[in-house]
């Protein structure tokens, strides 16, 4: 407004359900609407949050999606076997359905007696007794579950799961899922933000909020054999190469700040 250089905007989440958003994020999210049409560009990094956010009123005429970018890991070293071990990370926060994870969780420790289960992010600890009640409600098996934290290697993290799992009530686009593919791991996930694009037929996609079909997905992949799951992570790995790597994002952003984008 005081003629600046030119400020671009980046959106880095989708609306599919704003209840799950702050009070302050909403307000956040209603006032730049008003203050959309005065920046040089808009930069959605899924395709979902640029068609919800203009239908809510953002400035159309300025919107470009370029997804996040994933560095890919040089090698991948892995034994094939049964997907057995099935991961969340997220940090705790209502957006991110921990709740139906862990319900969903309890009705594949009832299938498979040798399933486990990894949660990772800020809040994921034995300290939050708001967690442990959590769990205690879903029925699940405190002894099955393994909660880490905060990491700051998420490599870690990935060798020790199986499968990735998105309980996501909204999303933009989601990193782990990306990432998690990135080290050949098969994900399952509800159809929040470009998670469905990003995923495609490498994994499970359902609607959020149901532990029931959630748990469905879960146990599709959990009656796979070892090679079957193995080729899954396979394809996962080879898409987000072929889709998603830093590389070929960098071009796409060079003609943002260029200030090329299509009128």
């Amino acid at each position: 407004l005081a003629g600046a250089p030119p400020v671009f905007w980046t959106v880095r989440q989708a609306l599919d359900d704003p209840r799950s958003l702050t009070r302050s994020t909403r307000i956040a999210v209603a006032g730049a609407r008003i203050l959309s049409s005065r920046a040089a560009g808009i930069v959605y990094n899924s395709a979902r949050a640029r068609e919800q956010h203009e239908q809510y009123g953002y400035a159309a005429r300025y919107g470009k999606v370029i997804p996040n970018g994933v560095v890919v890991p040089m090698r991948v070293e892995r034994t094939p076997r049964k997907a057995r071990v099935f991961g969340i990370a997220a940090r705790f926060h209502p957006q991110k359905d921990h709740l139906t994870f862990f319900r969903a969780a309890a009705q594949i420790a009832a299938q498979f007696p040798d399933a486990r289960f990894v949660a990772a992010g800020h809040g994921l600890d034995e300290r939050n007794g708001e967690v442990l009640a959590m769990v205690e409600e879903a029925g699940l098996d405190p002894a099955r579950l393994k909660l880490l934290g905060e990491l700051r290697d998420m490599e870690d993290f990935y060798s020790q799961i199986d499968v990735l799992v998105l309980s996501s009530r909204t999303e933009g686009f989601p990193n782990v899922v990306a990432e998690a593919m990135s080290h050949a791991r098969p994900v399952v996930t509800t159809d929040v933000g470009d998670a469905a694009l990003i995923v495609a037929d490498t994994g499970k996609v359902v609607s959020p909020g149901d532990p029931d079909v959630l748990s469905e997905a879960m146990a599709d992949l959990a009656r796979l054999t070892s090679d079957q799951v193995a080729d899954l992570g396979r394809r996962a790995r080879q898409r987000i190469e072929e889709n998603y790597q830093v590389k070929h994002i960098l071009d796409e952003y060079r003609d943002v700040l260029s200030q090329r984008l299509p009128a």
